[in-house]
């Protein structure tokens, strides 16, 4: 019996309900069940400003130094998952359960104002949501910790979409509600200094600014603050102004780590690195152990299904970008554009700049690759013959490989190197009667909240002398004093204890190795020095 058109939307829109719920329950059983074995210390920085805002009841805390400074962060997640479960995993866990609740939220509101139905939503949603889950580096990135990779990709969203809604409804009364929301949501965003302004509000304001140059054909005074122009200039006023507040906020805070990759590189790596952004880029959607993993293996075939998939990504734009005539609305173009934009500045970076020492700074273009591609399928599926055809094709690709890599991730072991790993260190520590140690930047901050708080650990490095300094990168000053009549201990590898000076040995009262750590209890506290 042959479906009616009714009935065949009906049924196809709750199986892309369905899928995109598969994805979603994906990553919200990796992040709270399969994700303990995959934290590091570079998860647990968001966690730590919430905290370092909420001991000082300031914006930003003078007693911490911050790998990162961004006033409207995502170290706001963290705020009333802090207020339930104070400093824990659970902790860590609802705050990044919580991200991934208003990210899905916000594809959704994108897409429904690009003018999606609900069927094409949830495609998107668990196409999306299944492709920043495909690997590691990917999950890591998006859903163990919220910095500007992620946050920017957020942020985009909602921004674009408030942008959408007001050009939809400008003549409108509501016209008033999504300019105001739009300028205050630019201005927030932009204090996050220069990545926001990279990731969100360069995109935004190039495209609105190539929208109204292309398609405002005259600028009459009568009726000018219902124009696109007028929108932009209001845009323009909030960024530079969200920009220069977010500089004022951030001058006196501690911070290193993002400063330190705005400057150019030597010219001799430009080449190397421009050459190598497309293999990198491809690289982000594979596993660690690939060189390892042979063809004809079940992990090699899915390895060619996510290298296929992100081949694509790097092509479909590029093809829709000769397709964008046909496009009907200013949204559809606006995604277009803004993607474009997005890639020239993360690729000056990476090429000119020293982006290049690591591929996930290439990760905000995946998000603006899938939404050109979405858009672009969607348009092929509207067609007849051939164009229709390779639709379907792209799509049945895109929903095997989304579909194998949600289930992939559902299937992950919750107890994975549970006892291999910081996670197994942290649940020893947490039995004995330690409460305060130290040791080396990727084996100290995951551990104060992997123990609930019951041991906290501070970050320090070993000089070539052998002698302990604290490193307060990512860390509160005030861990490295008031620890007298406390037990202590130093949490080492076998290489880093060898490398100790005499004095530092002499500090040691015994040493309890656990797997490949050696946990060296103090005689006395090694701080302040």
């Amino acid at each position: 019996m042959k479906l009616s058109k009714a009935r065949y939307e009906f049924l196809s829109t709750y199986a892309m309900g369905a899928l995109a719920s598969l994805a979603f329950c994906a990553v919200a059983y990796f992040i709270w069940f399969a994700s303990d074995a995959y934290y590091s210390a570079d998860c647990a920085d968001t966690f730590y400003w919430a905290i370092a805002s909420i001991d000082s009841g300031k914006i930003f805390n003078p007693d911490f130094y911050y790998g990162g400074v961004y006033p409207f962060g995502g170290s706001l997640f963290f705020f009333p998952a802090y207020w339930i479960f104070v400093v824990s995993m659970a902790c860590a866990k609802f705050g990044m359960f919580l991200f991934l609740i208003f990210f899905t939220a916000a594809l959704i509101f994108f897409a429904k104002s690009l003018g999606f139905n609900w069927k094409w939503t949830f495609a998107s949603c668990f196409v999306i949501l299944a492709a920043l889950s495909c690997s590691i580096k990917l999950r890591e990135i998006y859903f163990l910790h919220i910095i500007y990779y992620s946050l920017g990709n957020f942020q985009y969203l909602v921004g674009a979409a408030l942008i959408f809604q007001y050009l939809k409804h400008r003549k409108e009364k509501r016209s008033t509600l999504f300019l105001v929301l739009a300028v205050l949501w630019l201005f927030l965003c932009s204090t996050n200094n220069l990545e926001g302004i990279v990731l969100l509000s360069l995109p935004l304001l190039l495209s609105l600014g190539f929208l109204v140059i292309t398609e405002q054909k005259k600028v009459q005074l009568a009726g000018f603050i219902h124009t696109p122009l007028f929108f932009l200039c209001l845009l323009v006023l909030a960024a530079g102004s969200g920009y220069f507040f977010g500089r004022l906020l951030t001058k006196d805070v501690a911070c290193g780590y993002a400063g330190a990759y705005s400057g150019f590189s030597d010219a001799e790596y430009w080449p190397d690195a421009f050459a190598g952004a497309p293999f990198q880029f491809v690289y982000l959607f594979c596993e660690r152990n690939i060189g390892s993993v042979q063809f004809q293996t079940l992990d090699g075939i899915i390895f060619i299904l996510q290298i296929a998939f992100s081949v694509a990504l790097l092509i479909v734009p590029i093809v829709a970008t000769f397709y964008c005539k046909q496009y009907k609305t200013t949204a559809e173009r606006f995604v277009l554009v803004s993607h474009w934009a997005t890639t020239f500045f993360i690729l000056f970076a990476y090429v000119f700049g020293r982006l290049d020492s690591a591929n996930w700074r290439l990760s905000p273009l995946i998000m603006t690759s899938l939404l050109v591609s979405i858009i672009f399928v969607r348009h092929l599926w509207a067609q007849k013959g051939v164009a229709k055809r390779f639709a379907v094709l792209l799509l049945t690709g895109c929903f095997v490989f989304a579909g194998v890599n949600s289930t992939r991730v559902l299937s992950m072991n919750p107890h994975e190197q549970q006892y291999e790993n910081l996670q197994g260190l942290a649940s020893y520590l947490e039995k004995s009667d330690i409460e305060y140690a130290y040791a080396t930047f990727w084996n100290s901050l995951p551990i104060t909240f992997m123990t609930n708080g019951k041991v906290q650990v501070a970050n320090i490095e070993i000089r070539d002398n052998g002698v302990i300094h604290a490193h307060e990168y990512q860390s509160f000053a005030s861990w490295y004093s008031g620890h007298e009549g406390h037990v202590c201990a130093l949490l080492l590898t076998q290489s880093e204890y060898a490398t100790l000076s005499a004095y530092e040995q002499a500090n040691i009262e015994s040493v309890e190795p656990w797997n490949q750590f050696l946990i060296c209890r103090l005689r006395w506290d090694i701080f302040p020095r």
